[in-house]
Parts: C-alpha cells; structure tokens; sequence
C-alpha cells in the first residue's frame, strides 16, 4: 500500500549529530491548542520564530510533536507535523529553524513548506535574524580574514529572501553601499599598515612555514598572519629578522588579490538582495555609481567584479530614470567595447545587456546617436568575430541580449520606413541625382552638365529607366508608398556609395537585357526593403 500523499519523509540535521529520519504531515491540525491525539500525558510549549507563524513543541510519552501554526493563535490550517521518537533538547529555541542542506541553503518558512519533497535533507541552524545579525557584525571586523569569511557568507545566503529580508531590516544594503564607496580608501590604509611586514616566502626557513610554528597559531598581531588569505605568505619580521624585505613583490600579490576577493562578495551579497525587489534603486548615491562605473575599467582582469559591476550597472538603468542618467554620464559605448573582444561569454553577456539597457532607456533623440556611435566602434563586427563566430555555443541568455539588442536597432529604421518622399524636396531629389551621377557619369558634377535644358531632361529619363525606377520622369513618387518609405532609398545610396563597382556593373547590366529578363535595380530595392522589413518586423516588436 503506497504512503499517503501527504506525508513526506525527510532528514533532519541536528547540532552535533547525525541526520534523523522524520515523517512531515502536510495536513496535520491543531486546533486552539489541543491535539489530535487520545494521550492525556502531553505538554506544550511555543517558541516563535517569525512574525509570521509560530513552532509548538508537543511533548508526548512516545516523543514529541513539532507543529508549525501560522499567527499567534493555534487555527484549524494545513500545518506541519514533525514526529521523532528520540527528544531531542535545545535551549534558545527562537535562535533556530529549519533550511535546505542543499546548495541553495534556503530556509523554511510557511510559504515554501508545501515544496518539501521526500529524501530532502533539511538543518537545524541559526535563524534568519540571528544569522543576519551576525554577519552584520562580522562583515565590520578589523580582521581581514575574518571580513572576507563573512563576506563570502553573506554572498551565500544574500540569495534567500528570507534571510534577505532580515539583512536589509539592519540597513544592510547601505553598510555594503559603504563599504564599496570606501573601499580602495582602506584598501590603501591598509597598504601603508601592511608594507613593513611583506617579507619573500623564498627566503623563509622552511621549519617557519610548517602549520605548528607560532606564526600560525596566534602570536602573530591580530589580522595579519594565522589567516587563509594571509597564512600563505604574510610572515612577520619579527619572527624572520633577517629574511629579505620585498614590498613590491608580495604587496601585489596578497593585498590586491585579498582586496580584490573581498570587494567581489562584497558586489555579489550586494546583487543578491537587491534581486528581491525589497529596496529602491533610487536610493544609491552618485559616488556609488561612480564607484561601480570605475571597476569596468580599473578590475577588467578580475571577472567576478567586472561581471557583479555590469549586472549592477544594468539594473541601475532598467529600474530607475534618474539613475540611468547617471550611469550614462560615468559609462561609455567606448568603455564597454573592449569587454566584448574578450574570452568570457559571460562577461561578453552582461556587456551587450547594459548596452542594451542604455540603449532602451535613451530618450528618442540619443538612440540614433547611439547608434552612429555603435557604428563608428564597429560593433557589428566585434559580434560577428568575437561572439558569434567564436569557437563556442552561444548560451541562452546571450542569445536573448544578441535579439533584444537586433530589435531596438531595427527599430529605429521605422521612422524611414514610414516616411514618405517628398517630390518637392530638393534635398531628397539630389540623392536620386547621386545615384545616376555614381551610375552614369561619375566624374561629372551635376551643375557641369552641357546641352539643353530638354537635353538633359531626356537624358535624366533615360536613365532613371535604366536605374529601374517606375516613374521615369519623376523617380521620387516610387518613394511614396510606405513602407519602405525613404529607407529604401537609403539602403540604395548606401550601397552605390559602399559598392560603387558591383553597383554600376548590376545597373548596367540590367539596362541591356530585354524587358521580359530584366530586374531593374530600383524596382528591386524597394521590394526587398519591404521584404526585409516585414521578415524582420521592423517597428512591430517592443522590449
């Protein structure tokens, strides 16, 4: 007989011991503080752990009962039951709850308990508003080790909303904010602290380098030495009097690189809760911004933070106007471009993107000057070499960014594509008169033209006919549909101008063959613009 649906068996980690093997009943009640069991010799003690529900810990000759009720009161709601036949004792029971022992680390709360699957592996651990309070203080110690640990945690658990939450309720986003702001000011405090004590760990007596020398075990000054970022190869003076002093060399080496590790959990733990959605984007300061802007340029060797510093600098643009406004004065195309030429698809991702967000969030006026200047760097081709063309599959999410960033580009050809010509204006006039010219008489300029007045025009037809245009006398009502509008007849020029040689031969061509063979340059532009735009949805698709 298979189990009932509603009982999920799990495991259970316990301080200081092994994992427990426990039933969970989904659909277990209690109801105002009784229980459903014919047993007068039962107690009852509630621990509360959120706001939001309450554990009651039913003790029970046979073992006890752990329920978990929503509010301050014991209501007939789906709850959870915890059967285990060995008591287990804990003092400071509203320091503790239960999370995942996956990788995810997630808590439960009465919100995902339903999601429970059987086999889980659940922990008994610190609660979200211990483990936040924590780390709150952990992340402001003097020791560099002990930071970077907390940091590293912080990242870790930044991913649960729940813990999240907590986190930011000790104004945590604005500690971390502080930290960034602050952080090559007393990266270069510490530069000054630490550059008498840089010593070559070549130079070292090896019996100095084993884990039982006193420099790993606590006589070295707090901070320095006895650390996993500093244990490798920060050895104290004192201890080597006459080891040969290298600053230079080990400076390098152990700070930046310790520096360096902080400041990317430091952006990583900052990513995660702002994912939440919990705070404003509107909050953050212009040295904030120009903090994040700066390690495009200052950590490109360092992929953690330029990946963490383009993802923020994104958001910093989707979510708030006047932050884009700010980004954008602190953060070039020019900039971004040499991220593209790299190795790192990531990082080629999250390049395109924060283009794509400046992109999307330009007023109107700007795009077209972005445009231009995407252009003028070439980025087009810097796709096709370095991204499309690499040895590599293209991930999902660069595709997506490669798509958003095709679509707002073919959109701003919708302006040309509905305008229609205007015959009487000149201006539009003459870039039909460059095609002949380029076509027919290269090296002329249109104000030398000898003959007649009724020369020149029965010359002009002639060759609008052989260009393939509909309207031989006035050439420009073929521009009056839309679409394709003008940008058909941008497209023309452009191609006369770029491929003056494949040009010429294709009209000239053209204009020998009999009629029922011909397929006259005009005409065909201006259908295949129309193709192309319909293929391409050109104004039809918004982001």
């Amino acid at each position: 007989m298979p189990p009932p649906a509603d009982i999920v068996k799990v495991a259970i980690e316990w301080p200081g011991a092994y994992p427990k093997l426990m039933e969970i009943d989904q659909l277990d009640k209690i109801e105002d503080g009784t229980v459903n069991k014919a047993d007068a010799n039962w107690h009852i003690s509630i621990v509360k752990i959120f706001d939001s529900f309450i554990i009651l810990v039913i003790s029970l000759p046979s073992g006890i009962i752990i329920r978990t009720v929503h509010g301050l009161r014991a209501k007939a709601l789906p709850l959870a039951l915890i059967r285990e036949p060995h008591r287990w004792s804990l003092a400071n029971h509203d320091q503790f709850a239960l999370q995942h022992a996956d990788s995810s680390n997630f808590y439960i709360t009465e919100k995902n308990r339903n999601e429970i699957k059987n086999g889980a592996i659940l922990r008994l651990t610190t609660s979200p508003a211990q483990n936040a309070q924590q780390l709150h203080e952990r992340i402001q110690s003097s020791s560099m080790d002990a930071k970077l640990e907390a940091l590293k945690d912080l990242a870790n658990y930044s991913r649960d909303v729940t813990f999240a939450q907590e986190f930011i309720n000790l104004d945590g986003i604005s500690l971390l904010t502080q930290m960034v702001e602050s952080g090559t000011e007393r990266y270069q405090k510490l530069q000054k602290i630490m550059k008498p004590w840089f010593v070559r760990e070549a130079e070292v007596p090896q019996a100095v380098l084993e884990p039982g020398h006193p420099i790993h075990t606590g006589m070295a000054p707090a901070g320095t030495a006895g650390g996993t970022a500093n244990r490798s190869f920060l050895l104290l003076k004192r201890f080597l009097p006459r080891a040969a002093v290298d600053e230079e060399i080990l400076h390098d080496q152990v700070s930046q690189q310790c520096f360096g590790d902080m400041l990317s959990f430091t952006l990583t733990a900052f990513v995660e809760l702002m994912d939440h959605g919990i705070v404003s984007w509107d909050t953050f300061s212009v040295a904030f911004i120009k903090k994040i802007a700066s390690y495009v340029n200052k950590f490109a060797s360092d992929i953690s933070i330029l990946q963490r510093s383009l993802a923020i600098l994104e958001s910093m643009v989707l979510n708030s106007h006047d932050l884009y406004q700010k980004v954008a004065q602190e953060i070039t195309i020019g900039q971004l471009i040499p991220h593209l030429q790299g190795t790192d698809q990531e990082i080629q991702t999250y390049t395109i993107a924060v283009i794509n967000a400046l992109f999307l969030k330009a007023p109107d006026d700007k795009r077209q000057e972005m445009a231009n200047i995407l252009a003028q760097k070439q980025l087009r081709s810097i796709i096709l070499t370095h991204v499309i063309r690499a040895q590599r599959a293209i991930n999902n999410e660069m595709a997506h960014q490669l798509y958003v960033l095709q679509v707002l580009t073919f959109n701003l050809l919708e302006d040309r594509m509905m305008t229609k010509m205007d015959p009487q204006d000149q201006a539009q006039r003459d870039i039909i008169f460059e095609l002949r010219r380029i076509a027919f008489d290269a090296e002329s300029e249109p104000n030398n033209s000898s003959g007649s007045m009724e020369k020149r025009k029965s010359m002009y037809t002639r060759d609008y006919k052989k260009l393939g245009f509909i309207n031989h006398v006035n050439p420009a009502m073929d521009f009056t549909q839309t679409p394709p509008g003008m940008l058909a007849l941008d497209n023309m020029l452009y191609f006369a101008k770029h491929h003056q040689d494949a040009y010429i031969r294709i009209v000239l061509e053209n204009s020998s063959r009999e009629d029922k063979h011909e397929c006259s340059f005009g005409r065909s532009s201006i259908e295949l613009t129309k193709m192309l735009c319909e293929i391409l949805k050109v104004g039809e698709l918004h982001i």
